[in-house]
């Protein structure tokens, strides 16, 4: 695997009558990032440019940089209603629907 790739992708959907778009790594991620117009830019959006260049420079881990992409679309509405699972840093998967103890290994 490639050290800029993601372990799970960013699944977004930027508009309602746009399909989803996956984002495997961290240039799938600034290319995505840095083709949104100026209006759909919130705070959160410099940060997840930010994080993508520092992955991209081995500053951070590309999984940090995702994180930040995931913020980013979280605030900006267009992380897609199917993104309810993460990567924990022990390698687990993690529902992101709630529950604690709803954790599967990840492999």
């Amino acid at each position: 695997m490639d050290r800029y790739q993601f372990r799970l992708p960013v699944r977004l959907k930027p508009a309602p009558e746009a399909p989803v778009l996956e984002l495997y790594d961290v240039d799938d991620a600034l290319d995505f990032l840095l083709g949104l117009p100026e209006n759909r830019r919130g705070e959160t959006f410099q940060p997840a440019v930010d994080a993508c260049f520092a992955a991209g420079m081995d500053k951070i881990s590309s999984e940090d940089a995702r994180w930040m992409v995931v913020r980013f679309a979280r605030e900006a509405e267009v992380l897609s209603n199917d993104m309810r699972v993460a990567i924990d840093d022990s390698g687990e998967i993690v529902l992101l629907d709630g529950a604690a103890g709803l954790r599967q290994r990840s492999r």
